[in-house]
């Protein structure tokens, strides 16, 4: 497994390999590494529907009855029969580690600043410019500094 990349817009939603387009562009995306528990619900999925009799009347139903009945063989499990998944989970973490080390962005990615963290960074800097403020005015004033940035950065000046 390695980064999944999206070269077709329209390719299926819910194969969890494709991953959706997004911030600007950046279309190679790691998937993180997948837990031991996961490795053993996709090994054993198949015979616990059996086991429980499935049946396509069932409908959506189906998928709580068999993550619970695998949750529980799990819980049931030893270390010994976990090994064999946890040695897959390790292997998929050194996969990731390895992208995340070897990670560069696609030509063009910007990194979008969420709006909490221009409020830590920019907070301190509107208290000391205009000390009469109390501070749900600075919230307010950083909250409309927030709002011209984000109109001059859609409208291309910035």
């Amino acid at each position: 497994k390695t980064s999944a990349i999206v070269s077709n817009p329209n390719a299926l939603a819910h194969d969890p390999l494709i991953l959706p387009e997004w911030l600007n562009g950046n279309t190679t995306l790691i998937k993180k590494p997948t837990s031991p528990f996961f490795y053993f619900l996709m090994d054993v999925t198949e015979s616990v529907k059996k086991e429980l009799g499935f049946n396509r009347r069932w409908g959506f139903n189906i998928q709580s009855l068999v993550s619970k009945e695998c949750g529980e063989k799990w819980a049931s499990m030893t270390l010994g029969e976990k090994q064999k998944y946890l040695e897959m989970s390790r292997e998929d973490t050194k996969r990731y580690q390895l992208a995340v080390k070897n990670y560069k962005p696609c030509p063009g990615f910007v990194e979008k600043v969420s709006y909490f963290q221009f409020l830590a960074s920019s907070w301190a800097n509107v208290a000391d410019s205009i000390p009469r403020l109390k501070p749900c005015q600075v919230q307010e004033e950083v909250w409309r500094r927030w709002c011209k940035r984000e109109q001059s950065e859609s409208s291309g000046q910035r």
